[in-house]
């Protein structure tokens, strides 16, 4: 097909596909970005803004809220009006918002804010997924869908040390800074986005649809085909229950060995970056090595099995700081790899005319269990239950969904996306 050729040209990969797949998933960069910098930032907000932990959970966790609004709203209109028109305007929110918020004088201006920067974020994880799946070449299809998580780790990682550096610097006064920073990489990604087009197979699904098929059915075409919903409400489930145990311990690493376990806020800080410089190890391995040779399934039940003996690991040796640090490492890591599946698997079981409104179903999902997790699992709740009962929950929980995933789950490697649209 003529429409296709834009996905021919990279078959072989090159410069073309590294600049669209680079592009495509920037907007997981902006998501980790600011979830990190919120992360070193909270150690100048809670005291300035003079935050209970009931505030500390709300500012952190509304953006997820809306997350859920902007993923499910962008899946919709990206499989109806296109990819490209979607991104572009949810990154010069993320710009705009951004700014505002190193200006706030209120703590209800940083929630209203928080949200409005959720909703952008959100708008973006369907767009960049189903852009960076329909670029991609059949060979490489899970390596660069999955591209989605690893660059989500970059900028966390890149955050960390930003945020490490401006609290040394500034103290108290650097949570402005911390939320500036990030207008930075939105404005260099808003002008690199202009030049990308829109994909070659939605073009295509939009001109060869049938009346029944026409665009933006994509909500009722997935509950009437037992299909569709089985493997959105497999991939929905996985990153829900994730995000709901992985979520908070990773937005709150530097609070949790500040306030729980005394750590200075300086090497609770520097412990936090070291993390992220790892997450981004850990992710390439497993995106680049494992995930297109071994596959999504058992990359799965193996990274949710590790998660779960370091959780209880770190439950277990609450007083012993070394191994401790090392418990909560190995599990931290695991937690950041285990959704390298869900991305991939997101977007290999749907063709193109349904494929952004069920992924921004399960994005919504995974957003929304970070958002009751982080509500839930404040470092207050962690305290007041014991770190030991914490932990070892949570270890049993990430055991039980690597039973899930191995006795529900599809091993979906080496998909094909033209097939998949011609039979679907």
């Amino acid at each position: 097909m003529a429409e296709l050729a834009g996905v021919q040209s990279t078959e072989q990969g090159g410069p073309e596909l590294r600049k669209r797949a680079f592009l495509s998933a920037a907007g997981a960069f902006l998501d980790g970005y600011d979830l990190l910098i919120i992360n070193a930032a909270l150690l100048a907000i809670v005291p300035t803004f003079e935050l209970s932990g009931s505030q500390t959970g709300l500012l952190t966790s509304l953006p997820f809220i809306g997350m859920v609004i902007g993923a499910l709203t962008a899946g919709r209109l990206c499989d109806r009006f296109g990819r490209r028109r979607v991104y572009m305007i949810d990154v010069v929110a993320f710009l705009v918002i951004t700014l505002a918020l190193a200006a706030t004088q209120e703590f209800w201006q940083l929630v209203v804010l928080r949200f409005l920067l959720g909703i952008a974020i959100g708008m973006d994880m369907p767009t960049g997924t189903s852009m960076l799946a329909e670029f991609a070449p059949r060979k490489q299809l899970g390596r660069l869908t999955s591209l989605m998580q690893t660059v989500w780790v970059v900028g966390g990682m890149i955050a960390s040390i930003v945020g490490f550096i401006l609290f040394q610097l500034l103290g108290e006064s650097s949570w402005r800074w911390m939320f500036a920073s990030a207008a930075i990489p939105a404005l260099l990604i808003a002008i690199m986005r202009h030049s990308l087009p829109e994909t070659p197979r939605w073009v295509a699904a939009q001109q060869s649809a049938p009346p029944q098929r026409a665009p933006g059915r994509g909500f009722s075409e997935i509950l009437r085909s037992r299909t569709f919903r089985t493997a959105v409400a497999f991939f929905t489930i996985y990153w829900v229950v994730e995000s709901f145990l992985g979520g908070p311990p990773f937005v709150y690493t530097a609070l949790i060995f500040n306030k729980v376990l005394d750590f200075g806020s300086s090497q609770a800080l520097l412990l936090s970056a070291v993390l992220s410089f790892v997450y981004v190890l850990a992710n390439v391995f497993a995106q680049f090595v494992i995930l297109d040779r071994v596959g999504r399934k058992p990359l799965a039940v193996v990274v949710c099995g590790i998660a779960a003996v370091g959780a209880i690991a770190t439950g277990v040796l609450a007083n012993a700081t070394v191994g401790l640090v090392i418990g909560f490492g190995i599990f931290a890591v695991a937690t950041q790899v285990a959704p390298l599946p869900f991305w991939p698997w997101s977007v290999e079981q749907l063709p193109t005319r349904i494929r952004a409104t069920g992924q921004s179903i399960g994005s919504a999902g995974g957003k929304f269990g970070q958002f009751i997790g982080l509500n839930i699992f404040t470092t207050t709740t962690i305290a007041g239950i014991g770190w030991t009962t914490y932990f070892v929950g949570v270890g049993v929980a990430f055991a039980a969904l690597a039973v899930f995933v191995l006795i529900v789950g599809k091993e979906t490697k080496a998909t094909d996306l033209d097939a998949l649209d011609a039979a679907l």
